[in-house]
């Protein structure tokens, strides 16, 4: 077969743009003569040893030297949007509540699941007391997704015991009670999480949420076996369910580990000449309290409706890819195999570009993970290494070099690589988030340069 022939999985629009290192001019005629004498030498040695054909990938020529060096951006990729089914969300350390619409992935819902236990210098409560306030506290991180509007919320009890030691995710059902418990009149805050990252305060930053003083009365008349024990009193009271009614608003992070996340009961004891003020904390513990985030999606009206479990999304033009039990990018790398067809072939670098759209108001994920799922076996393999967003170029860039190399020589038995959002917010530690990435698909354009490519260069 010719070099230069047109391969089959080509297309007429796409041909391989092959780039060879050129030799420095020559300028004189002895050094010609000299360097025609060497280069003569190095082919005659050459002849006499090849490189067989199962060694590709396996010696990694250094990038500063690309003499005979090709590289090809133009090798068909097949990429589409698959549903993620759901994601554990009782692992990190922040819960996320509220709603935003994004015209390209849908409606967003989440909300807050928090059980609480008793502080542990439980006050013992007088029989005749006055509830002056119930504030449930959410200690804010500095990282929301959406519009910054005031946003009404909602606040039910739990009516589900939750199991410490049981998992929980993000598609999990619990049972409510009927009565929104905030104060009547106060459903309406404007939250500040932006504070957040204020330094100097003589305060926690946290959105505070009042509750109707029938919660203060319920927590306030418990035996005291209940305060004593925590299990006890995580069947007494399972905890509450936090959401927003506002459905075009933002979703906000809280740190629900944090001691400032909290519901406190302010109340006065009554007797005597005077009330005595007082309050009691019930705290979210890490040792025995379970705290995780329900999410939900909503894609009717955009370009993932239909999208399922057993339905996935073309990504020709574009690729969808959300966090927060919302999606990945499924590609399709087969077409590389061509590699195999020339003996002695060494992959230099491979690299995965990914431009995605720049939308002000939503920011893209800060880096994606790649992975695999070899055929028999049910678990993923991590396969690269990059992945960053670059913010000033709009570009993904994503190391596959040695995925590849696997791949070509046999190692690798599935020709499907998993995009896959980091969950992990990069200014905190163990936290997501739902943040997403419209990512350009293979054939976003005819220019090459705004299109999901994979660049490789390569020798032999």
């Amino acid at each position: 077969m010719s070099f230069m022939t047109q391969l089959f999985w080509e297309r007429l629009s796409l041909l391989i743009n092959r780039m060879r290192s050129s030799i420095h001019q020559i300028n004189s005629l002895k050094k010609l003569r000299l360097f025609a004498f060497i280069i003569i030498a190095v082919l005659s040695v050459l002849s006499s040893c090849k490189k067989p054909v199962d060694g590709l990938g396996k010696s990694i020529q250094p990038e500063d030297d690309l003499i005979n060096a090709i590289q090809t951006d133009t090798t068909s990729l097949f990429a589409k949007t698959v549903k993620v089914d759901s994601v554990t969300s009782d692992f990190y350390s922040n819960i996320m509540i509220g709603n935003y619409v994004d015209s390209d992935f849908g409606v967003v819902r989440a909300r807050g699941v928090l059980q609480f236990i008793p502080s542990t210098s439980k006050p013992r409560y007088a029989d005749n007391i006055r509830i002056d306030s119930v504030v449930l506290s959410l200690t804010y991180q500095n990282a929301t997704y959406g519009k910054n509007v005031p946003m009404s919320f909602n606040v039910r009890e739990l009516m589900d015991d939750l199991e410490y030691d049981d998992s929980y995710y993000s598609n999990s059902k619990v049972t409510t009670g009927f009565q929104n418990l905030m104060k009547p009149g106060m459903e309406i805050q404007d939250p500040n999480p932006e504070i957040a990252s204020v330094s100097g305060l003589d305060y926690t930053p946290a959105l505070r949420l009042q509750l109707r003083h029938s919660l203060g009365e319920k927590l306030l008349t418990a035996d005291t076996s209940v305060l004593d024990d925590a299990n006890l009193f995580k069947s007494f009271f399972s905890g509450l369910v936090i959401g927003s009614e506002t459905i075009d608003g933002q979703v906000i992070n809280y740190v629900q580990s944090d001691a400032a996340s909290k519901l406190t009961v302010y109340y006065a004891e009554l007797g005597g000449t005077e009330e005595i003020l007082n309050s009691a904390d019930f705290i979210v513990s890490k040792s025995s309290c379970k705290a995780f985030t329900q999410i939900e999606h909503h894609y009717n009206g955009t370009s993932l409706q239909g999208i399922n479990n057993t339905n996935d999304i073309d990504g020709s033009q574009y690729c969808y890819l959300q966090s927060g039990e919302g999606t990945r990018v499924a590609i399709d790398i087969s077409s590389v195999n061509w590699l195999n067809d020339y003996k002695g072939v060494t992959i230099n670098k491979a690299e995965l570009i990914i431009p995605y759209d720049n939308i002000s108001k939503y920011s893209p994920l800060n880096s994606i993970l790649v992975f695999y799922k070899p055929e028999n076996s049910e678990y993923f393999t991590y396969a690269q290494t990059g992945g960053n967003v670059n913010v000033s170029t709009g570009l993904y860039r994503i190391n596959l070099t040695a995925h590849i190399q696997e791949y070509l020589t046999g190692n690798i038995d599935t020709d499907e690589i998993l995009l896959q959002p980091v969950y992990t917010l990069s200014q905190y530690s163990n936290s997501w988030s739902v943040a997403r990435s419209l990512l350009h698909g293979p054939e976003y354009s005819s220019d090459i340069k705004q299109n999901m490519r994979l660049v490789i260069t390569y020798s032999y």
